[in-house]
């Protein structure tokens, strides 16, 4: 699944999409410490019948089960949740009933018990249950979705949700095969996992569409969508590539259609495994949530309309990549994670990880003009910032329920798991790491697996064992941090590394010691290659600036000596990109936990030059307005911030211009909207000027977004209002969406607390409701916290099963105020549950930390900023 913050990123960006990993639980049933289902029955087929009534929002299902009884059992244990059962009946093979069935559903541990009054034999069983079930409103189970008078219903099933759609056995590792059968009204599309082979009419002007039986795959995976829909196939490699949309918006999907007939040969070819369904469509839905944009489902993957569909008004080049990056996501999972499956969800990154890394390699292979580099290394940044919290956990990690598997979607799973994955394939090289992973596909094709069968394939193709760094990297939590000193003697570079763990408040820890791969040299000389444990020293020959971890293959963060990394300045320009990405990253978080200046990420910046590539530029953008957010409650810090932005990120703003340019990079397009939204939404005044020219004379700009982000941001009444008109007068769900978002950012109190009632009692913001919320935390999070508090009944209607464990926790953690700590605290201390008291953990460290920054480092900060202002003014 795709993260946006994660989908299947939640709705996981990398762009910055904060998301708490663990939350005020609260808001979700809390499950049991462990529900695993006993393996003494197992299914093998399920034939489904669901009849969906959209109108009423209930849907009724008939199912047969085929069983394989191990042994001897008094009860048959399946999942079943917030289903009325109303019959069930058991039938050997042949045919003759066990007699009356007695049913017992247990709502804690989400079970349904079986028993017929003797013990059931070994063999092979059918079970029939028929039952009914509500459509949900959130975007979880059978949800429903309305646009333009039209209501669309459509699944999402991950982790634990096929128990609200059918009795099953709702775990990844009891894979079987389904056959479903979707009665539906008179003019409704149905789309399933697999083509449709049958479409008969029935009674009340009905008709009953069957589906072709899947290959066995696990539960999770299973999908409907009944709508009003229009659908455009192309057929590539044997494979009818689909196309499912709202009818009259198909053509907003053709660069999805187009790029899905190039990713689908190339991902045959990397894993020498042909998509095995004949088919594979991409579901576009109206709506959203928070947490996830997208769905791996086999041969139906169901993406949001904000992340598969490009409206022209909005169609930026960052929207395209979004895009593209989203569907390669989902399609890579049709094999790591369809095909393969994870035997239990502590191997989520199994899924996530790799998805998350194939994305990355086809933006490198088809996109390499979108800087795949900075896309990698703020996802890495992601992960870094995650993993140097005390409520980190490691890759694999432990997960008892549903509940523990939730909260696995998180930014350590995806981006540190791709992260893994590319330190292991640098180590044994590209050649070996592809031949392993195809043996592990090949090897595991339709079956479930954990970690230690990757790297089985991978020791055996590489012919070098691979599970000590890479049990190290996923087995233990924490972030590693590499320390490094230089001398030069007699020509050579003497490099001295020591290992240590990174946490976030900077204080000295020896860590759990990890095996770590590790390339580092002089700037355009062959590097030299170690394995790092604990100490090592290194002699180079030559002397001078030395980059540890060339190319940002391993997983760690450097820190440099304060000689080192001066030299490391002065041939800043001369680093390749990703480098220079990797040295502003670590000196900014390094300045951040006070083990390095926290203005040293200022001096780098004023020092790029105006010829600095744009990725850098960019990045440079996303650390200042990082401190920029710390200074949000001093005045003279924010001027200062300001001020220096002027200097140095205006003037590249005005070298791109406002308009594009024929023919431009697209790194380019992408920087002017990062500068315009940013710039113009902190207030530096000549590009907010500019921007709120634009909006006032209703101009129609490249980068509107970003142009109305800017003036939203910095929003008068008026400006608000106009804004307010727009958003309800907009008839594109996607733009509709953003546009309700921007009414959530105005920094007024008034205008903020006017978005809020919006949110919550204006049924036209739909699923934009909880969106509008968070953007009212960037600048009111206690308004924003208290809010949610006071309305959660109301704003848990709207929320999926991701976003309801993770929200109140992402609006708190968005300040280090200690009135909301309090607020938190009072809050949380209230509550029993084990998972909420690790929720609450996780967003009170988030609190302190920030707390601790915005008191003892950001005065560093204006100082530095304050001594810079006196030597370009020295009257002053």
């Amino acid at each position: 699944m795709l993260g946006k913050a994660f989908p299947c990123r939640f709705a996981l960006t990398r762009a910055g999409y904060s998301r708490v990993a663990g939350a005020l639980a609260v808001l979700i049933p809390i499950f049991p410490a462990s529900a695993t289902l006993p393996s003494t029955v197992i299914p093998t087929h399920y034939d489904v019948v669901l009849q969906p009534d959209g109108k009423n929002l209930t849907f009724s299902g008939r199912e047969k089960i085929n069983l394989s009884v191990r042994a001897a059992t008094e009860e048959i244990v399946l999942n079943a949740w917030q289903l009325n059962v109303k019959r069930v009946e058991l039938k050997t093979e042949g045919g003759k009933s066990l007699g009356a069935a007695r049913v017992r559903l247990d709502p804690t541990n989400q079970t349904m018990h079986i028993s017929v009054g003797s013990r059931v034999a070994a063999g092979r069983y059918i079970l029939s249950i028929a039952y009914s079930g509500t459509v949900q409103r959130s975007g979880s189970g059978l949800f429903a979705l309305d646009e333009q008078g039209k209501r669309y219903l459509f699944t999402q099933l991950e982790a634990a949700d096929a128990r609200r759609l059918i009795p099953s056995w709702d775990e990844p590792s009891f894979k079987a095969t389904f056959t479903v059968k979707a009665l539906v009204p008179s003019g409704a599309t149905a789309i399933s996992n697999m083509p449709a082979v049958k479409d008969v009419r029935v009674r009340d002007g009905r008709h009953q569409v069957t589906f072709a039986p899947t290959p066995k795959m696990a539960t999770y995976l299973l999908f409907l969508a009944v709508g009003d829909f229009e659908r455009t196939t192309k057929k590539i490699d044997g494979v009818e590539l689909g196309v499912v949309t709202r009818r009259g918006v198909g053509s907003q999907a053709d660069f999805a259609l187009d790029s899905a007939t190039r990713l689908l040969p190339w991902l045959n070819a990397y894993f020498a495994y042909p998509f095995p369904l004949p088919k594979l469509d991409n579901v576009a839905g109206p709506g959203e949530s928070l947490t996830y944009g997208a769905m791996e489902n086999w041969g139906a993957v169901f993406s949001f309309e904000r992340d598969f569909l490009l409206d022209p008004r909005t169609a930026s080049e960052r929207r395209k990549q979004g895009v593209f990056t989203t569907l390669a996501h989902e399609m890579a999972h049709q094999w790591f994670g369809d095909l393969v499956t994870m035997r239990w969800w502590d191997d989520l990154w199994l899924n996530e990880g790799f998805a998350s890394w194939m994305e990355q390699e086809a933006d490198r292979h088809f996109h390499p003009e979108w800087s795949p580099d900075l896309t990698f290394m703020r996802g890495r940044d992601l992960a870094m910032e995650a993993d140097a919290l005390d409520t980190s956990h490691a890759v694999v990690q432990p997960v008892n329920d549903a509940a523990g598997a939730l909260q696995s979607f998180d930014f350590i799973t995806y981006f540190k798991g791709e992260a893994a994955i590319r330190m292991l394939e640098a180590y044994v090289g590209s050649e070996a790491w592809r031949a392993g992973l195809r043996d592990y596909i090949a090897r595991h094709a339709y079956g479930s697996t954990t970690s230690d069968d990757l790297w089985a394939s991978v020791s055996a193709a590489a012919k070098l064992p691979v599970d000590g760094i890479a049990r190290d990297i996923t087995r233990q939590a924490g972030l590693p941090l590499v320390e490094a000193s230089s001398s030069c003697e007699s020509g050579q570079t003497i490099v001295r590394l020591d290992e240590r763990r990174f946490h976030s408040d900077g204080r000295d820890d020896p860590g759990p010691g990890w095996h770590l791969p590790v390339l580092l040299g002089h700037p355009g000389q062959k590097p030299q290659q170690l394995l790092l444990h604990d100490k090592a020293m290194v002699s180079i020959p030559g002397c001078g600036a030395t980059v540890v971890n060339i190319g940002q293959k391993s997983y760690f963060r450097t820190a440099y000596s304060p000689s080192m990394l001066a030299e490391l300045s002065k041939v800043f320009p001369s680093l390749d990109q990703i480098d220079q990405l990797a040295l502003l990253s670590d000196t900014a978080a390094l300045g951040l936990a006070g083990a390095g200046s926290p203005a040293a990420i200022l001096e780098l910046t004023s020092n790029l030059g105006p010829e600095a590539p744009a990725p850098v530029v960019s990045d440079a953008l996303s650390h200042w307005d990082t401190l920029y957010g710390y200074a949000a409650n001093d005045a003279r810090g924010q001027l200062l911030l300001r001020d220096f932005a002027q200097a140095s990120f205006a003037p590249r703003l005005q070298m791109l211009g406002w308009s594009p340019r024929s023919g431009e990079p697209a790194e380019d397009a992408n920087l002017r909207e990062q500068l315009i939204e940013t710039l113009g939404g902190a207030g530096v005044p000549e590009v907010l000027n500019s921007a709120r020219h634009l909006f006032e004379a209703n101009e129609e700009p490249a980068p509107r977004i970003a142009v109305l982000k800017a003036v939203a941001r910095n929003a008068s009444a008026e400006d608000w209002e106009r804004i307010r008109i727009m958003a309800f007068a907009e008839r594109s769900p996607q733009l509709r969406s953003s546009l309700f978002e921007l009414l959530g950012r105005a920094r007024d109190d008034a205008l903020a607390a006017k978005a809020l009632d919006i949110a919550v009692a204006d049924t036209s913001a739909g699923t934009a409701g909880p969106r509008m919320i968070e953007a009212v935390a960037i600048s009111h999070p206690l308004m924003a916290f208290r809010f949610a508090l006071a309305h959660r009944d109301i704003i848990l209607k709207q929320l999926d099963s991701f976003t309801a464990a993770t929200f109140l926790a992402d609006l708190a953690g968005r300040s280090g105020d200690t009135e909301i700590l309090d607020a938190v605290r009072a809050y949380c201390a209230e509550q029993q549950s084990h998972e909420i008291q690790d929720a609450c953990a996780t967003t009170t460290t988030l609190l302190k930390n920030e707390g601790r920054i915005r008191a003892a480092r950001m005065p560093g900060v204006f100082s530095w900023l304050d001594a810079q202002e006196r030597k370009s003014s020295p009257s002053r």
